[in-house]
Parts: structure tokens; C-alpha cells; sequence
């Protein structure tokens, strides 16, 4: 099953009654057979995991269309091409409370540092950080947004009364002639799942070296990438070993890819089975494209076999 982020919720929920009516099927609570002695433990063994991560120059999922449409044309042909027009993806972020309430407590928590500056706002989408730096004080918010929410954003701006502070440009970081030279703050929404999932950094890095002002500040600055090791048989049995018997038929051909696919979903807290290990120390504030690119070799020490890999910001 694809999960595309706007149908995370919902295709979670689907996933999470499937898999209840699948282990049903497949393990029936009641049994008249005595319980079994307990296996023996096999000793630990090493597990190693390479992951590497890289982050391209684009602009993600936003404007690869060879027009901008307006939202009110678009098609869902056009939606797939433009998925952050899509306003589902935008209700998961805002929903996202620790996400959006961690943005706006930075500015509102600092408003002396807001009061009367310039800001700009890097994938603004529907505007919430822009509106969060007016309302911190800010004398002039410029939100740049290549995907068709813009048209809704400059709505949402306006029915707040904040048109006057806040101006969006429609277009891509790099082509976008802003009417000043330098800003004094860069904020922007640019973490992903696994962190570099929607490779927004290198246009937050190329938008800073052309505008940030020497000193100027950058909301966030810094950020982090742990991972650790997970392990839920059932889950694994259902999104894993279900491929070898699909209906009566053998499909082992795809669990082999599956297992190398990564999975986007929530990890019960009782299926970490290690400690965190820090597989990208916090960034520093001037990091260039060639530092964005990195391997790590992780070994892990636990029992039980295989593990699975959890990444988290």
C-alpha cells in the first residue's frame, strides 16, 4: 500500500483495522492446545545498516507542471504533478500541533527579535509562518510558494488583515526577484520524514547566501537525525511475509523489494528494542550542498535477529 502524505490519517486507520482482521484471521485468539515451552534465545548478533541520504537542488512536489494553474482548473492529474496544491497535505501539517505551535512559540517567545524586520518565508504555503512573523512584529513578511496553495494563501492573508505586511511571491526560490536586497530572518517549514525527505534545504541554503544580511538569523538553524531500532513481528508479517502467499498465489519477488523500501507510519514506543544513536549531528548554521550528502554505517547489538530501522528528526 502507498501512503501519500495528505491520506496519511486515513490510509493509517484503513491499515491499522486491516491488520487487526488479518492477524484475526491468521491467529485466532482461542486454542485448546497447552502452551508451548519457551524457545530457546539465540545469542545477539551484530546488525548492520547502511543508509545514505542525499539532497537535491528542487522544489518538491511543487511546480513541475509546465504552467501554473490556477487551484479552481486543477485536475487530479494536474494534483499528482502538484501535490502541494493539494490542501489535504496542508490540513496534516497544521494539524502537526507540536510542528506548528514549536514554529509560532519561536517567533511569539522572541517578538524583540521580530519587531521591525524584514523576513522571508521559503515554501510558505498557506501562509501560517508568514502570519506567525507579522503577528510577532515583523515590518515586512515575503513568502515565496511555487505550488498552486499560493492563489489560497494570499486569500488567507488578506481575510486576516495582514495584507499589507505580508506579500507572496508565486515561483521557485531561484527564478524569484524579491524588491530588496537582504532580509534580516529566513524562516521556513523544510523538515521532512526522515528530515531531507522533502529536499527543501539546498533552496532554504541558496535563499540564504542570495538575501540573508551578514548576521541575519535563520528559524530553524539547526537540526538532527537519530535512529533507532524497531522491532513488531506482526507488523512485519503484514506488510512483509504477506507477499509470499497472496491470494493462493506466490509474490516473494516483491517482499524481497519490500523489504528495502522505507515505510512511513507510527512506531509504538514499546517496539524500540535500542538506545537513540545520532547519525547526523546538529547542523551548523553555514552548511554547504557537498555536506548534505553523507553515508553511515550503523551496527547494532541486540537479540532476536533482524531489526528494523526507525530515522526520526
Amino acid at each position: 500500500m502507498s501512503v501519500l502524505p495528505q491520506d496519511l490519517h486515513s490510509a493509517l486507520l484503513q491499515s491499522m483495522l486491516s491488520r487487526y482482521l488479518w492477524n484475526e484471521k491468521q491467529h485466532p485468539q482461542v486454542s485448546s492446545a497447552p502452551p508451548q515451552p519457551p524457545q530457546p534465545v539465540a545469542p545477539p548478533k551484530p546488525v548492520q545498516c547502511v543508509h545514505h541520504v542525499s539532497t537535491q537542488p528542487s522544489c518538491p512536489g511543487r511546480g513541475k507542471m509546465s504552467k501554473l494553474l490556477n487551484p479552481e482548473e486543477m485536475t487530479s492529474r494536474d494534483y499528482y504533478f502538484d501535490s502541494y496544491a493539494h490542501f489535504g497535505i496542508h490540513e496534516e501539517m497544521l494539524k502537526d500541533e507540536v510542528r506548528t505551535l514549536t514554529y509560532r512559540n519561536s517567533m511569539y517567545h522572541n517578538k524583540h527579535v521580530f519587531k521591525d524586520k524584514v523576513v522571508l518565508d521559503v515554501g510558505s504555503g498557506t501562509g501560517i509562518l508568514s502570519m506567525f512573523a507579522a503577528k510577532a512584529g515583523a515590518k515586512k513578511v515575503f513568502g515565496i510558494e511555487c505550488s498552486s496553495i499560493s492563489d489560497y494563501s494570499e486569500k488567507i492573508i488578506k481575510a486576516n488583515h495582514l495584507d499589507n505586511i505580508i506579500t507572496i511571491f508565486k515561483g521557485k526560490v531561484e527564478e524569484v526577484e524579491l524588491p530588496v536586497e537582504k532580509v534580516d530572518i529566513i524562516i521556513s517549514e523544510w523538515m521532512g520524514y526522515c528530515l531531507f525527505y522533502e529536499s527543501m534545504l539546498n533552496t532554504v541554503i541558496f535563499a540564504r547566501d542570495k538575501w540573508l544580511k551578514p548576521g541575519g538569523l535563520m528559524f530553524p538553524d539547526r537540526a538532527a537525525l537519530y535512529v533507532v531500532a524497531i522491532e513488531d513481528r506482526q507488523y512485519k508479517d503484514f506488510k512483509i511475509h504477506w507477499w509470499e502467499n497472496v491470494y493462493g498465489f506466490d509474490m516473494t519477488c516483491i517482499r524481497d523489494v519490500a523489504m528495502k523500501e522505507p515505510l512511513v507510519d507510527i512506531v509504538d514506543p514499546k517496539q524500540v528494542v535500542t538506545n537513540a544513536c545520532l547519525i547526523k549531528p546538529p547542523m551548523p548554521p553555514t552548511p554547504t550542498g557537498s555536506r548534505l550528502s553523507s553515508t553511515w554505517k550503523i551496527t547494532s547489538l541486540s537479540g532476536g535477529g533482524k531489526k528494523s530501522m526507525g530515522p526520526y528528526p
